[in-house]
């Protein structure tokens, strides 16, 4: 693998077109001909950071989603500093909509009031932009110099800051944004959150612990859970109830350990929607 210049990335992914854009995992990417781009997880590339840890706490509005999400990051290398770039996306400032009408409609909005933070101390983030390519699942990879990829040619900026992480050490990263909800044209409103991104880490995710706290605009009784039976069409709040664990009144929390994102199909995103019952009302 070519370690010129590995980038870790806050991937803001789409896990499915017909669900619009979303926030997602730091994943990882390299110094590409075009700019930063992803790490070729289909062939085997993986970075030799590996993501122990990850918090993220959703407070879920009626228009706009805060988020805080703090990832621990090991260097599991007991012999070398490792160096290397990170950063999380924003579609909104690419050319993610262009030829793409319909998903002005589904699309979370651009982030609001990015913060970033090194082991607690707030840093400045530069952003940057670069090709990828998507296929029509949603998940990004390198632009190849071949015609074995389906899909299209995307610009996406991120928010970029250099991590140094000496030998068997680890650090934290922590990033606090906000973002307009999506919407499906109709009546619901949705936020999500794409896991697959951190595919490229070294091994598993060690644990992801999720914390969605409602706000007093959404009511609790029409949040759009499958509740065993998903729908064919239209999205739907993942996973399904039985895998929260209700803490109090708004409170609901999602713990999975060692999973691998790539392969486990059921853990490569989350999703929260809300099945609006009339106007919206005011945060």
């Amino acid at each position: 693998m070519n370690w010129r210049a590995v980038l870790a990335i806050g991937a803001l992914g789409s896990g499915l077109w017909a669900s619009g854009p979303a926030r997602a995992d730091d994943g990882a990417l390299n110094e590409g001909l075009f700019g930063p781009e992803p790490l070729d997880v289909a062939r085997g590339v993986e970075s030799p950071i590996r993501l122990l840890e990850e918090f993220l706490r959703i407070e879920f509005g009626a228009k706009r989603s805060s988020v805080a999400v703090r990832f621990r990051f090991q260097n599991p290398d007991t012999t070398r500093t490792i160096e290397q770039l990170t950063g999380f996306p924003d579609i909104s400032l690419g050319d993610y909509y262009v030829g793409w009408p319909t998903r002005i409609t589904v699309t979370q909005g651009p982030l609001i009031d990015m913060h970033t933070f090194i082991d607690g101390q707030e840093v400045q983030s530069e952003v940057r932009k670069g090709r990828v390519w998507e296929d029509t699942s949603g998940t990004w990879s390198p632009i190849r110099d071949d015609s074995s990829q389906t899909g299209r040619n995307q610009l996406l900026a991120w928010h970029v800051v250099k991590l140094r992480i000496p030998p068997g050490m680890t650090v934290e990263v922590e990033r606090r944004y906000s973002v307009t909800n999506g919407n499906d044209g109709a009546s619901n409103r949705f936020f999500t959150y794409i896991l697959h991104t951190a595919a490229a880490w070294k091994g598993t995710i060690g644990r992801l612990t999720v914390d969605l706290f409602l706000m007093k605009s959404v009511d609790e009784s029409e949040l759009d859970w499958p509740r065993g039976t998903p729908r064919e069409y239209g999205i739907q709040c993942h996973p399904d109830l039985p895998a929260w664990h209700r803490l109090g009144p708004r409170h609901y929390q999602l713990i999975w350990a060692d999973f691998e994102p790539a392969t486990d199909l059921e853990r490569q995103y989350l999703r929260v929607v809300w099945n609006a019952p009339g106007p919206i009302p005011q945060e």
